[in-house]
């Protein structure tokens, strides 16, 4: 039987524990196999107990055929499947799809004897393990994407130096509208030879265009003055 204390270490760090693992299989499992790895050396008492809790090593950290099935990333979802339901028996899996997220709350309240941040924490490292496992969940119990940190958007800048514009060539359409070609931010002698070559084709299309009727320009009428 698995220790009865649940895994509760955020289960990010369980799976970081896992690649660490992959990368030199080890055949003893002990706190030693994350002694120089940042940021986990401090969890490593907190994975060994996660790693006998779902019958991945023994209790005296002896590596099992299951372990190496998990620290596989191509089998690790159907390994880990099979670990949760042996590990977790009070939960059946085939309930996830339709449990409410309150009456999975109350079962792990009652299995995890200790504080509230204490179980919330087991759930949820349960949650996330058994996304990864790719097992039916209700949509309420779908683990939520990690929320970034906000940014407060800073008001739009009103320059002092306005960017350049330089119009090229401008075309009035038949619907109404136009098409113009302008050239912005920099200056015509900061083009290269291709760039001046493709805009300077660009105008000319524009500027071989007939005007449409509306735009062709008449002798403006003249009024005498009364003698």
């Amino acid at each position: 039987m698995p220790d009865r204390q649940l895994p509760y270490l955020p289960f990010p760090d369980f799976l970081a524990g896992l690649d660490v693992l992959a990368a030199d299989p080890p055949r003893m499992v002990n706190n030693a196999c994350w002694s120089d790895v940042s940021g986990l050396e401090s969890k490593a008492s907190l994975l060994c107990a996660a790693l006998r809790f779902l019958e991945l090593i023994s209790p005296t950290g002896e590596s099992l055929p299951a372990l190496l099935k998990v620290i596989n990333r191509n089998t690790r979802s159907a390994a880990l499947a099979d670990s949760l339901q042996t590990a977790y028996p009070f939960v059946k899996v085939q309930d996830l799809q339709t449990m409410p997220l309150h009456r999975l709350k109350k079962i792990f309240r009652e299995q995890m004897q200790g504080t509230t941040s204490m179980w919330r924490k087991a759930l949820s490292f349960y949650l996330k393990a058994a996304a990864e496992a790719h097992l039916k969940l209700h949509p309420r119990l779908e683990p939520r994407a990690p929320r970034g940190r906000r940014v407060r958007a800073e008001p739009a800048r009103n320059d002092a130096t306005p960017h350049p514009i330089f119009p090229i060539a401008t075309v009035l359409l038949e619907a109404g509208g136009t098409v113009q070609l302008v050239l912005t931010h920099q200056s015509f002698d900061q083009l290269t030879p291709s760039e001046l070559q493709l805009v300077s084709a660009a105008a000319l299309l524009l500027k071989r265009r007939k005007p449409p009727r509306s735009e062709q320009r008449y002798p403006k009428a003249v009024t005498r003055k009364a003698d």
